[in-house]
């Protein structure tokens, strides 16, 4: 078994919620300058994750990604609603790492909703939703997005 540092937990936590608290971080319009980053999704991964996104997430967070009417409201449990996944919501301000590790391990330790999904899918699995999820954005928003994580990695 791991052992993980409180200390590198509450870290954690803290990041993951002051960037979902960024919600009002509008994403500009991509400037004459700056190129759309091309996708290079193959369609059988993409039909393979939209095939899994919508027996395992779609009902929480809607059949077209869209999440939960009020997703940005508490619940009775304080908790939040489904979020969208479509980049109408706080997905993209996550590395594909740490949205790996929500599917994966849930955020039921941190206070969240989402369950773990390690014993249901496959890593493999989860990086084809992830595939299918990030294929929704906008341009504007996998730009900015990929920018943000990928660029010179």
């Amino acid at each position: 078994m791991v052992k993980i540092k409180l200390s590198s937990i509450v870290l954690f936590v803290s990041i993951f919620l002051f960037s979902c608290s960024e919600e009002s971080k509008e994403i500009e319009p991509l400037s004459a300058k700056e190129k759309v980053v091309k996708r290079n999704v193959d369609p059988v991964q993409y039909s393979q994750g939209a095939r899994l996104y919508q027996l395992n997430c779609a009902q929480c967070h809607g059949l077209n990604a869209e999440g939960e009417k009020d997703w940005r409201q508490l619940d009775e449990n304080g908790k939040n609603s489904a979020p969208p996944l479509n980049g109408t919501g706080h997905t993209w301000h996550h590395s594909t790492k740490a949205l790996f590790n929500v599917i994966r391990n849930g955020t039921g330790k941190i206070g969240g909703n989402m369950p773990a999904w390690k014993d249901k899918l496959s890593d493999h699995e989860i990086k084809l939703i992830l595939t299918w999820a990030t294929a929704q954005w906008s341009d504007e928003i996998y730009t900015a997005w990929y920018n943000r994580f990928h660029q010179n990695k």
